[in-house]
């Protein structure tokens, strides 16, 4: 029988575990669902509150925990090889994150299922700052057009950016290669961007432009705590550098996504220093290296202007 499951982690998301919980278990479907629910060992409530979903709803949501901390990389892909292969999709949802339309993953399995080609679909959300107010949308700008259909897999392995949130994904399970993933990534920053750009690179992906899902860009984020420093960017750069071991045939796309990480990092100085000769030495870097990214120059004008 074709069935989903779903994977979620958690650390110290006791604000935030409830309504992500919730969110899958108002999934509207016509094929069994699971919850794959990993807790790393956490100093609040948040296993407390998962135990009382599990007690509540023991045939929906499977519970893993440790004793001691084991971290964001390791309970990321225990989580994953702790699904079985009698389910043939994956779908995703971070602990602080939650999914908004009920029919979010009726509509990724529909689309999955009547197209053979077709390895992961994911959708557009919100993001949300500290007081859970709306502050962008996730996927729309990232994107040149935001319509639905295909998305090339050079645009998605290109890109300096996060065009796909985690909690955004589902796809084929028989397309993950989890060995992979543990032996060369294991140590990565994160593991989001591995793991899409290997999906990418093995069929076509499907964006939806419907807004179903909310991240939080909270305090205590993984995604607020990766400051853009330069040791952050030469980890980054570094795990991409391994993608590009494993996908030779993308070697310009990779190239331009460490070129575009790098960028990112220059907009950070620039936005942090107040010296005029610093801001100078940069916008040159800028110049420089924006065919990396295929800005022009004008674009690099705009920006710089721009950086508050």
């Amino acid at each position: 029988m074709v069935s989903v499951a779903v994977w979620m982690i958690s650390y110290n998301h006791e604000p935030f575990i409830e309504q992500a919980i919730n969110g899958f278990l108002e999934q509207t479907l016509n094929i069994p669902k699971k919850l794959f629910l990993s807790i790393d060992k956490s100093t609040d409530k948040t296993l407390q509150i998962a135990t009382d979903y599990v007690k509540k709803y023991p045939e929906l949501i499977l519970l893993n925990t440790y004793h001691d901390r084991v971290g964001y990389q390791e309970n990321f892909i225990r989580n994953l090889e702790a699904i079985d292969d009698s389910y043939q999709y994956i779908a995703m949802c971070e602990g602080d994150d939650y999914w908004c339309d009920t029919q979010k993953l009726q509509k990724q399995i529909e689309q999955l299922e009547s197209h053979e080609d077709h390895v992961m679909v994911f959708h557009d959300g919100f993001s949300l700052d500290d007081n859970d107010n709306v502050v962008s949308n996730f996927s729309h700008g990232r994107l040149k057009e935001n319509r639905s259909g295909i998305i090339d897999s050079s645009i998605i392995i290109s890109s300096p950016q996060r065009m796909i949130h985690l909690s955004s994904i589902c796809f084929k399970k028989k397309y993950i290669n989890l060995s992979l993933l543990r032996s060369r990534f294991i140590n990565a920053p994160v593991l989001d961007t591995p793991l899409i750009n290997l999906l990418a690179s093995s069929g076509k992906i499907l964006y939806i432009k419907d807004k179903m899902f909310y991240q939080r860009n909270h305090s205590e984020s993984i995604t607020q705590q990766r400051n853009f420093n330069f040791e952050y960017y030469l980890l980054v750069k570094n795990m991409l550098l391994e993608v590009k071991k494993v996908l030779p045939e993308y070697t310009r796309e990779l190239n331009s996504a460490i070129g575009g990480r790098y960028f990112s990092y220059l907009l950070f100085r620039i936005s942090n220093s107040g010296k005029l000769l610093d801001r100078i030495i940069i916008f040159i870097k800028m110049l420089f290296f924006r065919k990396f990214w295929d800005y022009s120059i004008r674009d690099v004008f705009y920006i710089f202007r721009n950086i508050k």
